[in-house]
């Protein structure tokens, strides 16, 4: 949660957060640290990762993966 903080202080426009359903996932949308944020289920990720793909057709400037969990901007 400290790095989508620092992205966004250091000029990332939009940030999205990729990752587990939890207690992580649910601090950071309670504290607005993403624009958007899509929910991995473990048991089915591909479903999350598609609608990932179909919103942004065109990628991202950078990506970051912290243990599991993508952040892009």
């Amino acid at each position: 949660m400290l790095l989508l903080q620092l992205l966004r202080l250091n000029g990332a426009t939009r940030v999205v957060l990729a990752g587990n359903k939890g207690y992580k996932m649910d601090a950071a949308k309670k504290f607005e640290f993403a624009d958007e944020y899509v929910e991995l289920d473990r048991a089915n990720p591909d479903a999350g990762w598609s609608k990932l793909k179909e919103e942004n057709p065109y990628g991202f400037d950078a990506v970051v993966s912290v243990l599991g969990t993508e952040l892009a901007c």
